[in-house]
């Protein structure tokens, strides 16, 4: 999915939802360079490298957040497979983003697009109309504004993509 969809929130609203329903969960969510950092910063002894994959491979939920940044790192790619593997070999739940499907990847190995696409894959598309129209709306409510119908309208036709992008467009060319 591209980026500005809304994928991190995602992931956090997952983690908070999880903490909520399951507070004696261990849940990690990190994003793949901190995984990248702590995997690095800790390589320098055993005991350093036994805590990092003891503290990733014994959680019960790993959510990763944009995996393409781990694109030709290959030693933190081996260690993200066997945490993985590890994982997944104890049935736990792993979730990762990223603003590609596993395919279009480059610079990550074979074996773990292979485990990417074991699981569920969702595209996160940009809103349709009257989704936008119902967000708007609703965000407007939030606020304690009403807003006109053609205000909204409007609104709900420049923002079409993401919406970082669509924020500073739409103020310029307005």
């Amino acid at each position: 999915s591209e980026p500005g969809l809304g994928k991190t929130h995602l992931l956090s609203a997952v983690k908070s939802e999880m903490e909520k329903l399951h507070p004696d969960m261990n849940i990690i969510y990190t994003t793949a360079d901190t995984f990248t950092d702590d995997y690095v910063s800790n390589l320098r002894t055993k005991s350093n490298l036994e805590a990092f994959k003891q503290k990733y491979r014994s959680c019960d939920l790993l959510l990763i957040d944009d995996i393409q940044f781990m694109a030709n790192k290959s030693e933190t790619q081996q260690e993200l497979f066997h945490t993985f593997n590890s994982l997944y070999n104890q049935n736990k739940q792993i979730i990762f983003t990223s603003d590609r499907p596993p395919k279009e990847l480059n610079g990550i190995e074979q074996r773990l697009i292979s485990r990417f696409e074991q699981g569920l894959l969702a595209d996160i598309a940009p809103p349709e109309y009257e989704t936008r129209i119902a967000i708007i709306k609703r965000k407007a409510e939030l606020y304690g504004m009403k807003l006109p119908d053609s205000i909204v309208d409007f609104l709900a036709d420049k923002l079409k993509t993401n919406i970082r992008q669509d924020r500073k467009s739409t103020r310029l060319n307005s």
